[in-house]
């Protein structure tokens, strides 16, 4: 049977008609159709994948971007208990470096935090 397949052997002869192919699979394939075997809804068409958020443009930004990416995983239903706690150590770590690289920011600008907290946007 493959053998005759890969021949061509086991294909009708393209004067045969063929017509049209069945109606969900011409829905899939964008050339109309009707919606799914059974009568339903015909498919929507797929969303648009969300917009990627902007890229961060300073370490701070990035660091930011990291701590609330590590709040966003610690909601998710399936992350347990043990993948919780090792979500708040990077949360930790990522605190810890967001206070060194500000404090490094403070010095070379000669701010100081409570200056920064003021100047912070809402």
């Amino acid at each position: 049977m493959a053998m005759d397949l890969i021949s061509g052997r086991g294909l009708p002869p393209p004067d045969a008609g063929g017509g049209a192919p069945p109606p969900d699979l011409a829905a899939l394939l964008g050339m109309g159709g009707g919606g799914p075997p059974g009568g339903g809804a015909p498919m929507a068409p797929p969303e648009a994948p969300p917009e990627e958020p902007a890229a961060p443009t300073s370490e701070v930004d990035a660091i930011r971007a990291i701590l609330d990416a590590i709040e966003t995983y610690k909601t998710i239903g399936s992350v347990d208990e043990s993948e919780r706690l090792i979500a708040e150590k990077m949360s930790t770590m990522a605190q810890q470096l967001l206070a060194n690289n500000e404090k490094m920011a403070d010095e070379l600008t000669g701010g100081s935090s409570a200056m920064r907290k003021v100047l912070a946007p809402q």
